[in-house]
């Protein structure tokens, strides 16, 4: 179930291209003249970090934010493998060379496992546990 919740997410990141497009029709959506605002990656990751902190405050078990935090990354990593990561109102980095992009996308479940099975040990006494 969580994957496809959390392809779901990734997948509706790209809304905002139909929404700034004002058409359903795919063809327009690919043609806006700048980016759509949920891939600024510098608002989304403080929206992960404010209701990651929220979850941890209320002592929730759920894995929704740091799933949809997955989501997003993956979703902009890819999106920079042609682009670049757009830190608005900085600007964008360089096209993700190919490689960086395929090595990230295989390491970075692992990384999450590594730090929520640390921070389960450190804070919840291994009350939550993830499977990749």
């Amino acid at each position: 179930m969580e994957l496809f919740l959390a392809a779901g997410l990734a997948m509706l990141i790209d809304t905002d291209h139909f929404i700034m497009a004002r058409s359903y029709k795919l063809k327009d959506a690919l043609k806006l003249p700048r980016r759509p605002p949920l891939h600024a990656t510098t608002i989304l990751l403080p929206i992960s970090l404010v209701t990651y902190v929220i979850q941890k405050l209320t002592f929730c078990k759920s894995n929704l934010v740091l799933l949809s935090t997955v989501s997003v990354i993956s979703h902009h990593v890819r999106d920079a493998s042609r682009r670049g990561l757009w830190f608005w109102p900085l600007g964008s980095t360089p096209a993700l060379p190919y490689y960086l992009y395929i090595s990230f996308t295989l390491l970075f479940p692992f990384v999450v496992k590594v730090v929520i099975s640390r921070q389960n040990i450190l804070f919840f006494n291994n009350s939550m546990s993830i499977d990749v």
